[in-house]
């Protein structure tokens, strides 16, 4: 759904597809990541609060955020050179699309009250997103859910590009949600 909304946005097909879900310790996500997150990253992310408190993190690597901004702006591949107030905007808008389409579903699924923030962005190695976001964040968790997705559109554009996803949630969140309180 988040998909045909984007689309709709954007007036051209565009796609979000997941490839692969799991649960891994967070101290594990830089190497998850790869080689790209521990260069300099693009960390965007989304607080939720209400019934389940944490964070929605996206973080795409430097050639990733530029490539998926060519795809937003309908730029030719390799048109954009850095990430300024116009790239970034779209690419927070395209976090903040899909994060409300996932809380929504968690909200409607188990019946909670949940509101999202504006989405923030930073640049920085993606061990230093992380660790800014977990002091944050007070994690009681040592382990997070990671969906690593690509975004591509129907035009040739230089292939999908690869991004991934960190749900966030804190510990009394998780209970919630397992029925656990």
């Amino acid at each position: 759904m988040a998909s045909k909304a984007i689309s709709k946005m954007l007036g051209f097909s565009f796609q979000i597809t997941p490839l692969a879900n799991s649960v891994i310790p967070i101290k594990k996500i830089p190497f998850l990541v790869g080689e790209e997150a521990m260069g300099i990253t693009l960390g965007m992310y989304i607080s939720f609060s209400g019934d389940l408190v944490g964070h929605i993190v996206l973080l795409l690597g430097t050639e990733s955020a530029l490539s998926l901004s060519d795809m937003l702006l309908e730029r030719a591949v390799g048109g954009t050179k850095s990430l300024e107030a116009e790239e970034l905007d779209a690419l927070m808008e395209i976090h903040n699309v899909i994060s409300g389409f996932f809380i929504g579903a968690i909200s409607d699924h188990y019946g909670m009250d949940v509101q999202l923030t504006s989405p923030v962005s930073v640049m920085d190695t993606g061990p230093a997103i992380l660790d800014e976001i977990l002091v944050n964040l007070s994690l009681e968790s040592d382990d997070t859910l990671v969906i690593e997705t690509t975004f591509s559109q129907a035009a040739d554009h230089g292939g999908p590009v690869r991004g991934y996803y960190l749900i966030l949630p804190n510990l009394t969140s998780i209970k919630k949600m397992f029925g656990q309180l």
